[in-house]
């Protein structure tokens, strides 16, 4: 059951709150909201951020190229990662310039894609690979 998204107005639904320290897992399904612009479902989850305090976020997932994309809201994208992590996963590593909080929005790097995922939140940065070492099928 989508939350609605009460720290941001007119955002749009989100999926539910997710806090540095915390592993998700969940599904990506059809009954998600498909962005227009190449057909690939997405969830949004809000993450609560310390100003200063640097994390990592890790999105893996055996059934989907996972794809992050991290916001304050709309038309305000921070940074987004595909394949940043080990194999076909992404991770993101940011640093929070204030205490507004984000979005991290759970999607695909080919459209139509759906499944089960895995999305982990750690306190602290972590290396992130070099784009285009994607060896498996994804």
């Amino acid at each position: 059951m989508a939350l609605p998204d009460s720290t941001c107005r007119g955002f749009g639904r989100v999926k539910g709150l997710v806090r540095v320290g915390q592993t998700i897992e969940d599904t990506l399904t059809n009954d998600d909201p498909v962005f227009s612009g190449d057909s690939s479902h997405f969830q949004r989850w809000v993450l609560p951020v310390t100003r200063g305090q640097a994390f990592t976020v890790d999105l893996t997932s055996q059934a989907f190229d996972a794809y992050l994309i991290l916001t304050h809201g709309p038309g305000d994208k921070i940074l987004e990662n595909d394949d940043g992590g080990s194999g076909c996963d992404a991770r993101i590593v940011y640093t929070p310039l204030d205490d507004r909080p984000l979005r991290i929005i759970v999607n695909t790097a080919q459209k139509h894609e759906t499944g089960a995922y895995v999305l982990r939140v750690s306190a602290g940065l972590t290396i992130t690979d070099v784009k285009g070492r994607c060896l498996s099928g994804n």
